[in-house]
């Protein structure tokens, strides 16, 4: 297990605790969504991945590559 966690969007210093609740507010349930808004996940879209899980689990700490293998939206 590493001893970082993947805990935010980097570009828009947005947690992913903030995401979710942003989502949630909005009822938003896809990134594309988000990334209209230019809410999170347009500028080097590294987080995209977690993000997506963050609005299909809810979970807001991944470690580092966790979302390699699950099936992501197109």
């Amino acid at each position: 297990m590493s001893r970082f966690l993947v805990t935010q969007c980097v570009c828009y210093q947005k947690s992913f605790v903030e995401i979710k609740d942003f989502a949630s507010q909005n009822d938003i349930d896809d990134l594309m969504d988000l990334k209209k808004l230019d809410y999170c996940s347009n500028k080097c879209t590294m987080c995209a991945p977690y993000v997506e899980i963050v609005l299909k689990t809810g979970a807001t700490q991944f470690e580092p590559g966790s979302y390699i293998g699950r099936k992501m939206s197109s």
